[in-house]
């Protein structure tokens, strides 16, 4: 055995620098994946975000609109609606 492990030193170098190398990538793979879940995360947050000020937005203007206020303002409400029905 020892013999063996005299002769093949250099193998067993190798393999044990492939398997440091592989290990190395592993964690790089694994904080690639962690950033993309919090990215992702986020992603849905800042649309959940955008959807409540959307939903502001629109109470804001219709109540504008019960109010009298036509004109500017109901061309506003049309104009957010239609751009978010062309974004969804």
């Amino acid at each position: 055995m020892i013999e063996i492990l005299k002769n093949h030193w250099w193998a067993i170098l190798t393999v044990g620098a492939i398997l440091a190398y592989f290990v190395v990538i592993a964690n790089k793979i694994s904080g690639f994946v962690r950033r993309i879940e919090y990215l992702e995360k986020r992603t849905r947050d800042e649309r959940t975000d955008i959807s409540m000020l959307l939903a502001s937005n629109f109470a804001v203007l219709d109540g504008l609109i019960e109010l009298g206020c036509d004109g500017k303002v109901k061309a506003a409400r049309d104009k957010l609606d239609t751009y978010v029905c062309q974004r969804h």
